[in-house]
This record gives C-alpha cells, sequence and structure tokens, in this order.
C-alpha cells in the first residue's frame, strides 16, 4: 500500500514514474491501469478521512485513540488530523492513532491541556511536530494566548497587568494611581476636619510637650494594651524610666534605667495578694514594717516569717525543722546523735597539727600530716594504707615495704628453700624412700618423679597416674622403679630441670 506521505508520491508530475501501482511508466494495458487508479482513489480518501472530522475517538479516561479503517504508515512530522471526540478531558491529554504511539495533545507552547478543554461532541484539529500532537482547534475550547496582546499598538487590558506600575491609563485617576491619594502628605489644599481624624493611632512619635485639657471632673491619659501597657522615659534617647501594668502577672510597676539602658531598680505591686516587690538593696534609714512575711528572691525564694522563722532551699525547707534534725545534743560531756564536719577534724598539740580526713569522691578516710599526705587511711574497699607504704588488704595479705612483697609470697618462698633443703637431707639419710613415706590414703606423703617431666610448682595438682615414687634412694641419687600412684596430690616441694624428685601430699 502507498500513501499521499510515501516517499514514491512527487509532487512533479514527471517524477512519479515508479512500476504500478506506485506510479505511472507508460505503456499499459488497460489490465494494469486500473491498480493505478485504486492506489490514486485510496490514498486521497485516506488523506480525507485523516483531514476532515469523519471518525469519532473512543479509549477511557484522557487517553483518546482514533481507529481508521487503513492505518496510517506512520507518524509524518506537519500531518494534520480531525476528528470529533467522543467525551470531555479532565486533565492532561494523549492521542494514539491505529497503535502507532502513544503522544501528548499540547498547547502551541507545549503547555499540557487542562479539564474540558476537550469538549464531548466536539470536534478536534491536531498537527503532529514530530514528538507530540498540537492543539490547532480554538472551536468549543479555551482561548489560550501567549506574549503581550495589543490592538493597533496599544496594550489590551487583563487580569494580569493591572494595578500600580501597569502604566495603564486605565488604572489612573487624573493622571495618578490609587497610592497617590492614600499618601496624605500629598494633601495640599483645604482643612482637615476633625471627624477625619482617626479615634485610635499606633506607631505615632510626637514632637513636643502634648497638653489634656478636662472640661470637668477627672482629666485622664488611657492606655489599652492585649497583654500590658507601657509609658517609657527617655532621655536623649536612652531609656531611663519605664512605668508597666502587665495583666499577666496583674502587676503593675516602675523600672529605672541606668545611662547606658540598663536596668538597675524595679518596684512592683501584685493585684492578687497586694505583693510589694523591690528588684535591688533596700536602703532605709529608719525601720522597716512588714504586715506579712517578707521574702527575697521571688515568690520561690526565701521568705522571713513574722515568727522569725526562716524558710528557703538552703535549709531545705523551714529552719527550725532543719535544726530539728540536723543539730547535736549535748549531755555533759556525752555528744549524742550524728555529726556532719564537711572539713577535717584538727587536732593541735604543742605546736603540731594532725587532722582526720574523708576524702569523699575517692572514698578515704584516715590522717593528714600538717604537709597534706596521708599517714594513715582506709579506702573504700576496706584496705588499709599505712604512711611508710604497707598495706592490709581485705584478704588480711599484709605488703611489707621493707621486704618489697607480700606476706603470703615472702612465706611461699621461705616454704619453697625450706622444703628443697629438707628434701635433700632426706635423699641422703633415707635409705628406702617408700618404706620412709608410705604410700596411704588422703592426708599421706609421699617422695615421687613427675613422669611427663617439665617443672611443677609449690603447691600444684598433680593426677597420680603421673607420679612414680622412687624404687631406692641413697646417698641423695634414686632411682625409677617405685610405685604407680593413683588419686590427687599436690606438690609440696618444687620440681624443675635440676630436681626431678619432690615430695607430694595426698588431697583426694
Amino acid at each position: 500500500m502507498t500513501d499521499l506521505i510515501s516517499s514514491d508520491w512527487q509532487e512533479l508530475d514527471a517524477n512519479n514514474t515508479n512500476p504500478s501501482p506506485n506510479g505511472v511508466q507508460g505503456g499499459y494495458s488497460p489490465s494494469q491501469v486500473a491498480p493505478i487508479l485504486r492506489t490514486i482513489r485510496g490514498a486521497m480518501k485516506r488523506s480525507y478521512v485523516q483531514q476532515n472530522p469523519v471518525y469519532t475517538t473512543s479509549g477511557t479516561g484522557n487517553a483518546f485513540i482514533v481507529t481508521y479503517e487503513q492505518a496510517p504508515q506512520g507518524y509524518s512530522k506537519g500531518i494534520i488530523y480531525s476528528f470529533f471526540t467522543d467525551r470531555a478531558n479532565t486533565g492532561p491529554a494523549t492521542l494514539n492513532i491505529n497503535s502507532l504511539g502513544t503522544r501528548n495533545i499540547v498547547h502551541r507552547d507545549g503547555s499540557a491541556l487542562t479539564a474540558n478543554q476537550i469538549k464531548a461532541g466536539g470536534v478536534l484539529l491536531v498537527v503532529f511536530d514530530g514528538t507530540n500532537f498540537v492543539l490547532l482547534s480554538a472551536v468549543n475550547h479555551d482561548l489560550k494566548l501567549t506574549g503581550a496582546f495589543a490592538v493597533d499598538g496599544s496594550t489590551v487590558w487583563h487580569a494580569g497587568n493591572d494595578g500600580a506600575g501597569s502604566t495603564l491609563d486605565a488604572d489612573l485617576l487624573d493622571g495618578q494611581h490609587g497610592s497617590f491619594y492614600q499618601d496624605a502628605s500629598n494633601i495640599n489644599a483645604g482643612t482637615l476636619s476633625d471627624l477625619r481624624l482617626p479615634a485610635t493611632m499606633s506607631g505615632k512619635t510626637f514632637t513636643g510637650g502634648i497638653t489634656l485639657n478636662g472640661t470637668s471632673g477627672e482629666t485622664s491619659l488611657t492606655m489599652n494594651g492585649p497583654s500590658h501597657t507601657t509609658i517609657a522615659h527617655n532621655l536623649n534617647g536612652i531609656l531611663r524610666g519605664k512605668s508597666v501594668y502587665n495583666a499577666t502577672n496583674q502587676t503593675i510597676g516602675w523600672e529605672l534605667f541606668n545611662s547606658s539602658g540598663a536596668g538597675v531598680r524595679a518596684l512592683t505591686f501584685r493585684e492578687s495578694d497586694g505583693l510589694l516587690s523591690l528588684q535591688g538593696t533596700i536602703s532605709s534609714t529608719g525601720a522597716i514594717t512588714a504586715g506579712g512575711n517578707l521574702k527575697a528572691g521571688g515568690d520561690s525564694g526565701a521568705v522571713y516569717g513574722a515568727d522569725g522563722n526562716i524558710t528557703g532551699t538552703m535549709w531545705g525547707g523551714a529552719l527550725t525543722t532543719w535544726l530539728a534534725n540536723n543539730k547535736v545534743s549535748k549531755g555533759g560531756d556525752t555528744m549524742r546523735g550524728a555529726l556532719t564536719i564537711e572539713a577535717n577534724i584538727e587536732f593541735i598539740r604543742g605546736g603540731t597539727k594532725r587532722y582526720i580526713h574523708y576524702d569523699g569522691p575517692n572514698g578515704n578516710i584516715g590522717f593528714l600530716t600538717t604537709a597534706g599526705g596521708w599517714s594513715f587511711r582506709v579506702d573504700n574497699g576496706n584496705t588499709v594504707y599505712g604512711g611508710n607504704g604497707w598495706t592490709l588488704g581485705t584478704d588480711g595479705n599484709l605488703y611489707m615495704p621493707w621486704a618489697g612483697k607480700y606476706l603470703s609470697t615472702a612465706i611461699y618462698d621461705t616454704a619453697n628453700e625450706r622444703g628443697l633443703a629438707w628434701r635433700n637431707d632426706a635423699l641422703a639419710n633415707v635409705s628406702n624412700t617408700v618404706g620412709a613415706f608410705p604410700v596411704g590414703g588422703v592426708g599421706s606423703t609421699v617422695f615421687a618423679q613427675y613422669i611427663p617431666g617439665g617443672s611443677v610448682g609449690a603447691g600444684a595438682y598433680v593426677d597420680g597416674v603421673n607420679l612414680r615414687t622412687a624404687g631406692s634412694s641413697t646417698g641423695g641419687s634414686s632411682s625409677v622403679g617405685g610405685t604407680v600412684l593413683g588419686g590427687t596430690w599436690m606438690c609440696t616441694g618444687m620440681i624443675n630441670g635440676s630436681i626431678v624428685f619432690t615430695t607430694f601430699r595426698r588431697v583426694g
């Protein structure tokens, strides 16, 4: 099939020479002419139904579909399509012709359609621009213009170009914008009536004095405010005083400022309870009499009561209660109750000072020298420390600085030395080790060799299968060949590279 958009249709008659039916070469028989004529008629009909509203759209929502009896060969830039629409759009719309692909329907400026710009039963005229279908028809559609709109060079007024600065005479009154008449400084003729003066004003500054004349009775200056009212007193532009009524706190007061504008004094009365509050020091040459309590530091501060009692956070409440719970009673030479001391307890005798000190953060308590060093202390783990470096732990072990070791270590070392000497004496004087150290039950002692070899320290536990008693022992030498032991044994001597026999005590 060939169509008007096909390349084998040429604008110049002489160029349409392709073989039948896509052209005319001449010399045809009557039977060859018919296909050419049918092709021409089909192409013309297809062009007609595409450019005239013959077909009606289908589809759903904003996706419009046109299905021609014979599908176009494809979308081609510049081809115009016209058709009836079966429904209105509700937003941006698309068009798909004979499943050649969905393309957007847009305005000439490329913007998407808005609701109801396509009407049900209306005629839509679009042209394919190579990417989208551009809307050409304006029948039954909202008219949309871009750019300036003028008639014979004069700008047409519309809602988008009105107001001050539009330069349109339609916005002017006697050549002036409305803002001109909003500026009172432009009133340059006549006298304003009192009726034209506002009943209320805000944010105004008056220079010179203001005189209030009353006709009879009281003359007053009234100030209204949503939460508070203020009268400020400035001197050469610096705030020096202020009268304030605060509706939130129900107080009225006066504030005094220094030459730098910083507040230095304030005096307030409170409506609810008549409280008089003064910021700063009270200076009086006579007595100050209060009909109620005296307070310092505001409502939550300390209170000096009419009965002489003082209440404040320092005492955790009333001073009388604090004294009852914290004082130490004295009867004769006996102190009863707890005595709390924040600092050291100091002892002086013969000009020499000593202190009992508690170090709260570290939990140490003990004696301090004049220089501040500990001479004796106990830490929070109950370990005792002596001034010359000795300590006594909670396990009863004593560290001896003169020996450079703990008492348990010293005893252990001495036991090892004694055990080695005792073992050498035994080897020299005992002829039959097995007889001298009979293998028995728990608590019995033997002289044996550790079969696996290596070192065994005093106090180490050994399985009896790894021990063998000496077969004989004479003059300090021993030979293997005795009994293999059972049970569990503790080394009471020592075995190393030079000592292979030692004593073991059965413990299990």
